[in-house]
């Protein structure tokens, strides 16, 4: 246990730090974050606090659906908070005077940083031991309604970019959707699947988590 969460809190560090870097590069993020990026400046706070919110309301309505509560979702919003505040931390404190000139490097920082999240992703993943909020909903509601998991989570993705389009339209929102969300959606899926066949098995052999 002790093994298992000290990988999930190093892979959150490495998600929240990738994800700072995204945000930085201004050049699109993926539609969750971009919904929670464009309604963190309607409402007037930071992007990582706002995550949070969205991420124990995931955690919430998985009890509502399964009307239960286990350790697993009560580490669910332990492991919220603790990617919210690292978002805050890296993006608005340690990379705050951080300013990324040429488009070039902007986009190279992109494609490194969504290969490292990939790979926390994956590692958290990999472990079967806690899901991120958000998949652990699209999971449950994927049980519920007995339809794929890759369908209820691309619906999803859907609706949030709708959901932006609307901000910015209606509220003055930051337009976070660019071609890094395109870019994203594209390279994410396959980085992942390169992660648990090639990448797992060795995290395996070096023992730095179980064969779950």
């Amino acid at each position: 246990m002790i093994k298992r969460l000290v990988v999930l809190f190093l892979s959150v560090i490495l998600v929240s730090f990738s994800v700072s870097i995204i945000l930085r590069s201004a050049i699109g993020v993926g539609a969750w974050l971009a919904f929670s990026q464009t309604f963190a400046t309607v409402i007037d706070v930071k992007v990582g606090t706002f995550s949070m919110i969205m991420n124990i309301t995931c955690v919430l309505g998985q009890i509502m659906i399964k009307k239960e509560i286990n350790i697993k979702l009560i580490l669910q919003v332990f492991l919220a908070v603790i990617l919210g505040n690292m978002i805050n931390l890296f993006y608005y404190e340690l990379f705050e005077n951080w300013i990324i000139d040429t488009y070039a490097m902007k986009l190279l920082l992109y494609m490194l940083a969504t290969l490292l999240i990939a790979f926390g992703i994956g590692t958290v993943t990999a472990q079967n031991f806690i899901n991120f909020p958000l998949e652990g909903l699209c999971m449950e509601i994927s049980k519920k309604t007995n339809r794929p998991f890759g369908k209820i989570r691309q619906f999803v993705d859907i609706i949030t970019i709708i959901a932006v389009l609307f901000l910015v339209l209606f509220f003055d929102g930051l337009m976070t959707i660019r071609e890094g969300t395109i870019i994203g959606m594209v390279i994410f899926g396959p980085l992942l699947d390169l992660y648990m066949r090639f990448i797992k098995p060795l995290m395996i052999e070096w023992r730095v988590f179980d064969n779950v």
